[in-house]
This record gives C-alpha cells, structure tokens and sequence, in this order.
C-alpha cells in the first residue's frame, strides 16, 4: 500500500533534513498510530504521504505509483482519488449543512463519485448512509454544521473523508477535542467504516493511551535517522 525507500526531506534554507527514513512499509488495511514528540516530523511525514509536499532524496510509492514521478496537477488528483484526510480542526465548510460538507469529499474525484454512486441523487443517498451509519440522525443533516455539536462535526468530517472509498485515510489528531471515552468510541467507529473495504488508516496522536486500539504503532523517533540533536521544523 505504502513503500518508502530512503527519503529525505529537508526544509529551505536547513541544512539537515527534518526526516531521514530509510525504509518503511504499510499494507493494506493496517491501522497505524504514529505518535512522536512535537518537533519529531510527524506533520511532515504527513505531507509527504499526502503529495503536498516532495521528498528531497528517495521514493515514495503509494498504490504502486511514484509519487515523484507525478506533476502537480497529476498529484492533487491522486491525492482527490484516493487519500481522505480527516483534520485536527475537521476544515468543515460552516455555511454548508452536514450533507453538503460529506459531498465535498468526492466533488474533485471522478473516481470516487463512481464508487459512491455515480449520480448526484445516488452520491447524496450514500452521504446520508454514511452520516446516520456514524450516528448524525437524519433531522441533523440540514443544520449548518456550526449548529452541530464538537463530536457530530467530527462525524460530519469522517463521513467527508471516507465518501467514494479512498484507500488511505489519513487523521491528524482528530481526537484531541475529546474526552478518553469519547475518544476510544470515535476510533472503533472509524475502524468499523474502513473495513467495510479495507481502507488502510493512518492515525496521528500525542495520546498514547490510545497506541492499544491500532494494529500497529509506529514512533516516529524510532525510524527517523535525522539528528535528533538538531531543531527540527514540523
């Protein structure tokens, strides 16, 4: 699913890399918690995987391709096809409802309008499935998500980033405006929703007590070999 092979990234103007990874691979369908110490280029990795950012030395390839090898344009539709990313801050539209909000996440994928349905009438049925499969009742679904809770946003945005069945789901602390149980519930929530088709999850946390609930967990101190020593920019 995912291949990296000695990568390195470095920042204008610093002349030691934020991350050195010589190798690193997740398969399909693992549920990975990565977690590191702020500084540690967790949010780098991060817009490594998502294409927003290149690799100063090394190859990424994600779903066989070589994301080095794409033009920009190539990997914004990459990026629209096949990675949904849930935000620490959830990034909702607040003048849009709860549907409106979920349609967004294929509006730029012709390939996953396809896997949703097809039709605008059959991709608005299926982001009405996906909002009451995660608990937003159907009287909710109108309401300006600004009217919606913390954890229904929440919902309103898992729902955005799984819509059309992107193989990568991408969450970048998306948990931290929750409490532990609140927590733990969202997370099986998210895992019962991916597996319907085996979508692989990377999960980023500070909150370690969470490392338990995921199949894998990766420190990503652990398997970066740039200097620890150095002021690493995240």
């Amino acid at each position: 699913m995912i291949s990296l092979d000695q990568v390195r990234f470095h920042w204008p103007k610093q002349a030691d890399p934020t991350l050195h990874i010589a190798s690193l691979q997740i398969t399909q369908g693992e549920h990975v918690f990565l977690y590191g110490p702020s500084g540690s280029g967790k949010s780098t990795l991060l817009s490594l995987l998502c294409a927003i950012q290149l690799p100063s030395v090394g190859h990424i390839h994600i779903l066989d391709t070589d994301l080095i090898g794409l033009s920009s344009a190539k990997r914004d539709q990459f990026r629209a096809d096949h990675i949904g990313t849930i935000f620490q801050n959830f990034n909702l539209l607040t003048y849009l409802n709860a549907v409106e909000n979920v349609l967004l996440g294929c509006q730029f994928s012709q390939q996953r309008q396809r896997k949703a349905g097809g039709s605008n009438a059959k991709i608005k049925q299926k982001a009405i499935s996906l909002l009451v499969q995660l608990g937003i009742n159907e009287s909710l679904h109108k309401h300006a998500v600004n009217q919606l809770s913390i954890g229904q946003q929440q919902r309103v945005a898992v729902a955005r980033a799984l819509i059309g069945e992107p193989e990568l789901i991408i969450a970048d602390e998306p948990t931290s405006a929750l409490d532990e149980n609140a927590r733990e519930s969202f997370i099986q929530l998210l895992f019962e929703q991916a597996k319907h088709y085996q979508a692989t999850i990377i999960f980023v946390s500070h909150d370690q007590t969470l490392a338990p609930l995921f199949s894998r967990q990766l420190n990503l101190p652990a398997i970066n070999l740039a200097s620890p020593n150095k002021e690493v920019i995240e």
